[in-house]
């Protein structure tokens, strides 16, 4: 579990993660909460990634290997509309993502 100190580096990794399967994203906000039983802080974001299907389950797979304690508590798909033309042409989807990172308090 990375040190409290550490978690920029943590979503420097999930942005990289986002550029390496060459999705596009909303802006990653995380919103810290202290931990009442264990000297822990825990990250809370929904943000959301476009591409191609592979791309997000490529995404997904490797997320899930981040050094820690990662969760995600809810996924949802959905088809890229036809406001964004582009997208729409290259059967690029949507992933609304909810998820917590966790990180170890400073006294540990």
């Amino acid at each position: 579990i990375p040190a409290f100190h550490k978690f920029p580096y943590v979503v420097k990794d999930i942005s990289g993660l986002v550029e390496n399967n060459n999705l596009t994203s909303s802006v990653l906000i995380f919103n810290p909460v202290k931990t009442e039983r264990l000297d822990m802080w825990q990250y809370n974001s929904q943000f959301s990634v476009t591409g191609s299907y592979t791309e997000i389950k490529s995404f997904i797979a490797q997320f899930q290997q981040i050094n820690g304690i990662n969760t995600i508590s809810r996924l949802s798909f959905s088809k890229v509309t036809q406001k964004d033309e582009q997208l729409y042409q290259n059967n690029k989807i949507n992933l609304d993502i909810s998820t917590a990172l966790y990180c170890r308090g400073d006294g540990q």
